[in-house]
């Protein structure tokens, strides 16, 4: 799968929250997605995130692709995955 967006695809972030060790890379990548919080733990800040069990999920556009591609790819434990909503192929890593 390619790592560029396909117009008009949604894409799924998941985030093993349980796994981060609170370097805040993806905050600095996509401030705007992603929060560090005061206990050192990113959240993914967007109200439509699906929050559960260590495990956090956002459907996202591809407008929005690119921002959270380079946050997960920042990520040192890439604790980020990010799959195409349509087929479940895993883009990253």
């Amino acid at each position: 799968m390619s790592k560029h967006p396909i117009p008009g695809r949604k894409y799924k972030v998941v985030y093993d929250k349980e796994g981060c060790i609170g370097v805040g890379a993806c905050e600095a990548a996509a401030p705007l997605f992603w929060k560090l919080q005061e206990n050192g733990v990113a959240t993914l800040i967007p109200k439509e995130a699906k929050k559960e069990d260590g495990r956090e999920e956002l459907i996202i556009d591809g407008k929005d692709f690119k921002v959270n591609l380079e946050a997960a790819e920042v990520c040192p434990v890439q604790v980020i995955k990010i799959f195409d909503e349509e087929t479940g192929e895993q883009i990253f890593p």
